[in-house]
């Protein structure tokens, strides 16, 4: 008997062999014998946040056992060998993502992802595959539970170059984005685990994942919203021509559609009060031509027409800006949805008296879902939590607690949604004249300021700031837009006067100038 086979259980050899192989004093697990399984010869033991084999005997040891311990539940579910992996389903990371992607938009039996949702996707997964190729991984079977939990902590340190701002806190990825870009490699190694080609779920096994947080979207108080639609109104009346901001912004606060949904509405899904079909009036969010694909199955829905948006929305169909194709906020031409307005929301923003940025499209429903629960439904009942989530699109309770519904401060006990600046006007005044006054031109500011010590006809006014009318007349058409000046009377000699609104914006300008001095 030879000393290689000297002791050893008769039997034994029915098990390929297995060893650990020591290099330079580095340890190497000999496993060719399990190469039917995946086994290599010379398989560097890495241990965790190492980039070499390890040359500590105890570490070799646990690594190697746990190698072949998943070799051994290879042979076990394949006994004579072989990965099982169908002969066209490719192995390396690159092509595995694009035939995971293939059979992702093909997939029968269930509702198939939209193409911006797959582009995410393509995105998410490509930076995955850059990460492991920098740590030499190419190949799908060559992932271990260290490059995975190495690429959690990657997510963590710095959000990727392309990742749009929207994800980021800082220079970092949210969690919920974090979790966004590990669901995405999970979902591909389950289909590699279906295909035999791994046999485990990588992801699944990890522990401490992020989790998203609570959503930190402010949601507007009522006078807050309020104060935007007055600015939104008095800014892009509906008399002028021009894009349909001012309705635009009162359908997202009012209905809680989100920014695409809204901007691909048609005519025909608004139906206004003394409809045959439906006499209270009622929004359709549904499949169109504009948009043939909605979020979810529970997307599709009518929601009450609150009686303010039923107001807005017949007047914006009988102004100026109303559309003249199906769409129903038109952009650049008819057929075209409104584009990016972030600049005009920021323009009512500043004259209501918010800071550059802080208003976004994104707080608009979180606002309605807060305050909407005050109020009653279309049949004067008590708004109910289902009845809420059926007009926000949702299939579960989970996004109204955890992300929509927030603590209201102030609200009116009123039986509509209503955002009526009518009823705080009193109270916030001064911040839209504050907001008004930073807003004016130095021309406007004086025209304005030449009222506050009384009424003037319109030759007197003129006179008094030595204004030509080229300058003078577009300062107070300005101003009348403004709402901070009217005709107190009609014909030649009429006089003008100053508003409320005016006259808080004069005492906003003179405490500017104090500051200034």
């Amino acid at each position: 008997m030879s000393d290689r086979t000297r002791g050893r259980p008769r039997g034994a050899e029915t098990e390929p062999r297995a060893y650990i192989r020591w290099i330079n004093g580095r340890a190497y697990a000999e496993l060719g014998a399990w190469e039917a399984w995946g086994g290599r010869r010379q398989e560097p033991l890495v241990d965790r946040g190492q980039k070499a084999a390890t040359q500590d005997p105890n570490t070799a040891a646990i690594l190697f056992a746990q190698r072949l311990i998943e070799l051994r539940e290879k042979r076990q579910l394949r006994p004579s060998g072989g990965t099982g992996t169908a002969p066209d389903v490719p192995t390396s990371i690159g092509a595995f993502i694009g035939y995971h992607l293939a059979a992702k938009a093909d997939v029968k039996g269930r509702r198939c992802p939209s193409e911006h949702e797959i582009s995410r996707q393509r995105t998410r997964l490509m930076h995955a595959a850059r990460f492991f190729r920098g740590l030499g991984v190419r190949d799908v079977r060559e992932l271990e539970p260290a490059h995975v939990e190495a690429y959690m902590e990657h997510l963590r340190e710095a959000a990727p170059s392309s990742q749009a701002s929207a994800g980021r806190r800082g220079d970092r990825l949210s969690w919920a984005t974090q979790r966004k870009y590990l669901g995405a490699l999970g979902n591909m190694l389950q289909r590699a685990k279906s295909k035999g080609i791994v046999m485990r779920n990588l992801v699944q096994d990890l522990v401490d994942k992020p989790t998203a947080e609570s959503s930190p979207t402010r949601h507007l108080e009522v006078w807050e919203a309020a104060l935007l639609m007055e600015a939104a109104r008095r800014l892009f009346p509906l008399s002028q021509p021009g894009l349909p901001i001012y309705p635009l912004l009162a359908w997202e606060l009012l209905t809680g559609c989100i920014e695409s949904e809204a901007k691909s509405r048609e005519v025909i899904d608004l139906r206004l009060p003394d409809d045959p079909e439906f006499p209270d009036g009622v929004v359709m969010v549904r499949t169109n031509v504009s948009r043939d694909h909605l979020k979810t199955e529970f997307r599709t829905r009518y929601i009450a027409l609150q009686p303010q948006l039923a107001e807005i929305m017949g007047e914006y169909l009988a102004s100026a800006q109303a559309p003249t194709g199906r769409l129903l906020f038109p952009g650049a031409t008819p057929t075209e949805p409104v584009g990016d307005w972030r600049k005009a929301l920021d323009e009512i923003a500043a004259l209501a008296g918010f800071e550059q940025g802080e208003v976004r499209t994104r707080r608009f429903r979180p606002t309605f879902a807060t305050h909407r629960a005050y109020t009653c439904d279309e049949t004067g009942q008590p708004m109910s939590t289902l009845k809420l989530r059926a007009e926000m699109g949702h299939g579960s309770m989970e996004m109204l607690e955890e992300r929509y519904f927030k603590h209201a401060r102030f609200r009116r006990s009123r039986p509509h949604l209503e955002y009526r600046w009518s009823d705080w006007a009193d109270a916030h005044r001064g911040q839209l004249a504050r907001g008004i006054a930073a807003a004016l031109s130095a021309g406007q500011a004086r025209t304005l300021c030449m009222l506050a010590s009384g009424p003037l006809p319109t030759g007197d006014w003129m006179r008094a700031l030595q204004m030509s009318p080229g300058t003078f007349y577009p300062a107070r058409a300005r101003l009348v837009q403004l709402e901070l000046v009217i005709c107190a009377g009609e014909g030649r000699g009429a006089r003008w006067e100053l508003t409320e609104d005016g006259r808080a914006t004069v005492e906003a300008l003179a405490a500017q100038r104090e500051l200034a001095a």
